[in-house]
């Protein structure tokens, strides 16, 4: 008898330690279901899918502006009456010397393959030696020598109708330091190009980054006011001189 009741309290006990782990089985599944449909319905990173609309450029956004009937790329640096003052100046009084036009990048139009050099073989007080004029047909250009190689072209006229005196526009170049140029093609829509509305070539243009065209732009602007004052102020006091001393100025 006693045998028996011990073996139904073991029998109880078993039972109720196996309802004891059942229900803790059933409590981690619960736990567990729960922490699974919330990873479900949290996206992971790789189901994040970004959707980006690529915008059409707009008149603004161009590779270039008009002004003046010009096409500039960027500035225009560089004061229009000293720039040619100064190229006036080498043509006057430079030396001039035939010069191929390797290392420059020429417009299609012009088909020879030399130009005529001009510039001061000796240091003068208005800087002028640092410039060269560069002339051959209708191509002129006014190059600043910055560093020991390097020189900023404006090319003047000669390089396209849009061609003008300050850079940076077509044709405009960093010569003696090798950078690639590209086409720039015009909407002639958006220009007023009378009946045509097709795109027009505009010229070639330097492939550096803005800020690059920018900071070699300054320099060259800053040298032009330089040089180009002090050559108006030197020819100002020549003829103040003549004036005086009653000299003829013809």
């Amino acid at each position: 008898m006693k045998t028996t009741i011990t073996r139904n309290i073991f029998q109880l006990l078993s039972v109720t330690a196996t309802l004891a782990l059942l229900t803790s089985f059933q409590s981690q599944a619960a736990s567990k279901d729960s922490e699974y449909d919330k990873l479900k319905e949290t996206r992971t990173l790789e189901e994040v899918v970004v959707t980006m609309k690529r915008l059409k450029k707009n008149a603004f956004e161009r590779d270039y502006k008009s002004i003046a009937g010009k096409r500039i790329f960027d500035g225009p640096y560089g004061n229009e009456e000293f720039i040619i003052a100064i190229g006036q100046e080498l043509k006057n009084r430079g030396e001039k010397k035939r010069v191929f036009t390797r290392g420059i990048q020429m417009p299609q139009s012009y088909s020879s393959s030399s130009l005529d050099r001009y510039h001061y073989p000796i240091t003068d007080e208005c800087g002028i030696e640092n410039f060269r004029f560069y002339e051959g047909g209708e191509f002129r250009a006014l190059a600043y020598k910055q560093g020991e190689k390097e020189n900023i072209l404006d090319v003047m006229t000669g390089g396209g109708p849009f061609s003008a005196p300050g850079v940076w526009g077509p044709y405009d170049q960093i010569m003696g330091k090798r950078h690639k140029m590209k086409m720039i093609m015009g909407d002639a829509k958006k220009d007023g190009m009378g009946l045509m509305e097709s795109g027009y070539a505009i010229g070639m243009k330097a492939k550096l980054p803005t800020y690059v065209l920018q900071q070699y732009g300054d320099n060259f602007s800053i040298a032009i006011d330089n040089t180009g004052q002090c050559l108006v102020d030197k020819t100002d006091e020549e003829a103040a001189n003549r004036l005086l001393s009653g000299k003829s100025t013809n």
